[in-house]
């Protein structure tokens, strides 16, 4: 499973409904909607406007709720009070985003994951750590997130070469390769699909034997050929993601403003319109997943 990344640039307004339309010529794609917990917590408190239901209701009126189209959709967000509240809420799959750069992952923050979340996404740090673009070794992160029934998806990947490790030449299809064939994860976030889609067509990975060309590099491989002098000194190590980094407080219910004197004309506007102008600017993010 590959995912294109940025379908919309930050500030770039549209609705939800509008996005949908301009994805339809796909047979089969999956939308990956992006919360923002600060945006819908703000937009809660301050505008009386609920997120979380202005975007289930959009997704139902346009029959994504009820099976009859080609699309998946999955929801995101690094705020497990909101993933709380959706689950609450709907049916659809939610995504926990672990934003920081971890080496591992306490089992009670595991069991938390589990109970709002059906999948993670991580960094691509969190799975070859590559400081100073030298990757010094494989984390277990993702093998006990999937030993515990967790897919694990891994971001965000670009075709610019200074954007990968030296241990992958400077080639996104090498990257793509170790996160998928060494690491085993099962899937990459990515603001190229087309390099994502050509790399499942290889047929070399198809082949009883693996060409030597496709087999995942060994990780520290490349920095032991370095003079030890001429390294800068090592880092602190990426800390250990716990339960206390899930903990928040539950969101709050959105609060009905009182109308002013300057928005009485604004007043009579049908709910829906707010539903219908909701900003992928403020809340929201799309993204297409390419199966």
């Amino acid at each position: 499973m590959n995912v294109y990344e940025n379908v919309f640039r930050f500030g770039f307004i549209s609705s939800i409904q509008s996005f949908l339309s301009l994805t339809s010529r796909f047979y089969y794609i999956v939308y990956l909607i992006r919360f923002s917990g600060f945006y819908i917590v703000y937009l809660r408190e301050t505008q009386g406007l609920d997120v979380v239901k202005a975007v289930l209701d959009t997704l139902r009126e346009t029959g994504y709720s009820n099976g009859t189209t080609t699309t998946k959709v999955m929801i995101q967000s690094r705020h497990s009070s909101v993933l709380v509240d959706l689950k609450m809420k709907s049916n659809y799959d939610t995504v926990y985003k672990i934003e920081e750069e971890i080496r591992d992952i306490s089992d009670s923050a595991i069991e938390d994951i589990k109970k709002f979340a059906n999948a993670v996404v991580i960094t691509k740090t969190s799975v070859f750590p590559y400081p100073d673009y030298f990757v010094t070794g494989q984390t277990n992160v993702v093998e006990r997130l999937q030993k515990s029934n967790l897919p694990v998806y891994v971001e965000l990947f670009q075709n610019e070469f200074v954007s990968q490790p030296y241990d992958f030449l400077a080639d996104a299809t090498v990257e793509i390769n170790n996160y998928i064939t060494g690491a085993g994860t099962n899937g990459t976030i990515t603001e190229f699909p087309f390099t994502a889609a050509r790399y499942r067509r290889n047929q070399c990975l198809g082949r009883k034997e693996t060409p030597s060309y496709m087999s995942p590099i060994q990780p520290g491989n490349l920095l032991s050929l370095l003079n030890p002098k001429s390294l800068p000194p090592a880092e602190a190590p990426n800390p250990v993601f716990t339960a206390d980094n899930i903990t928040e407080s539950p969101q709050p219910p959105a609060t009905e403003k009182s109308p002013t004197s300057s928005t009485t004309a604004q007043a009579h506007r049908p709910s829906g319109q707010t539903r219908l102008t909701l900003s992928l600017r403020l809340s929201v993010f799309a993204s297409l997943l390419l199966l």
